[in-house]
């Protein structure tokens, strides 16, 4: 595979998309829906259908896309997949948290432009 996917490249696919949506958190506001069902349906329907693709590919390529798959047995395998997906249930709460810790209105510094930065400070504003 290494042939085909060199280590740098593997490596940039599978970080990248944890690193980018955390850096986007700091810069946007996200507003989630108030319940946590409608929120992560999306995430739960892409993972399960990822998920099934990598079974397709398995029952007609003969290979597992990702090789530590074919030392599963069966059930294993289905508890592996599950706690993926609870994973990404974490994941999503997680981002959830940051987006409420960051961008709440108890949280949020606001100075206007009259008010110079030091008298800011002195009523400890910052």
């Amino acid at each position: 595979m290494e042939v085909i996917t060199p280590p740098w490249r593997n490596h940039i696919m599978h970080t990248l998309p944890i690193i980018i949506p955390t850096i986007e958190s700091f810069l946007t506001k996200y507003t989630y829906p108030k319940s946590f069902i409608y929120g992560f349906f999306p995430t739960f329907f892409l993972s399960f259908l990822y998920i099934t693709w990598v079974q397709i590919v398995f029952n007609y390529a003969g290979y597992w896309v990702y090789p530590f798959l074919g030392l599963l047995n069966p059930f294993t395998r289905g508890l592996f997949f599950i706690k993926t997906i609870l994973i990404s249930a974490f994941i999503y709460k997680i981002g959830e948290w940051l987006n409420e810790f960051l961008w709440s209105e108890n949280k949020l510094i606001r100075i206007s432009p009259n008010r110079p930065l030091d008298q800011a400070k002195s009523q400890k504003i910052l």
